[in-house]
């Protein structure tokens, strides 16, 4: 019995099952490979939508002027946020959210009256913290 040298009907669907899956899987594996290269980009480029300026990034011993307060609320609660004028090679304008003891002292009222120019003007200056300590106080001059 000899066995005949064309394939049967079978081995062709076979053999283009293998065909479909090699290429299929030649393609994801290209595709992942564009999409993990438009990744890095992405993630290299990204720039950051920063909101606030934490206090710890301000510069030690210079004074930043006060433009407002304001009183803000996000799902983290309420806290007092602080607009300042930025000093050279700053942004335009800080804003800094204040440590929480600050919400008690600055009442609606005082922020109104602050912002509409009845205190005068005021400076935010982060001191150098004392040894030992890793907060670094708040003095407005």
């Amino acid at each position: 019995m000899e066995q005949s040298s064309v394939p049967s009907g079978r081995d062709i669907v076979f053999a283009l099952r293998q065909t479909h899956k090699m290429s299929t899987l030649k393609k994801s594996t290209q595709t992942e490979l564009e999409l993990s290269g438009d990744l890095k980009t992405l993630l290299n480029n990204c720039k950051t939508d920063k909101v606030y300026t934490s206090v710890a990034e301000l510069r030690l011993d210079c004074g930043y002027r006060v433009f407002k307060f304001d009183r803000v609320l996000d799902i983290y609660g309420e806290f007092i946020v602080v607009i300042l004028e930025g000093l050279c090679g700053d942004d335009f304008f800080l804003t800094v959210p204040l440590p929480k003891r600050y919400k008690t002292v600055l009442t609606d009222r005082r922020i109104e009256n602050f912002n509409m120019g009845l205190y005068g003007t005021l400076y935010m200056v982060r001191r150098s913290a004392p040894y030992g300590s890793l907060i670094t106080p708040l003095d407005f001059v």
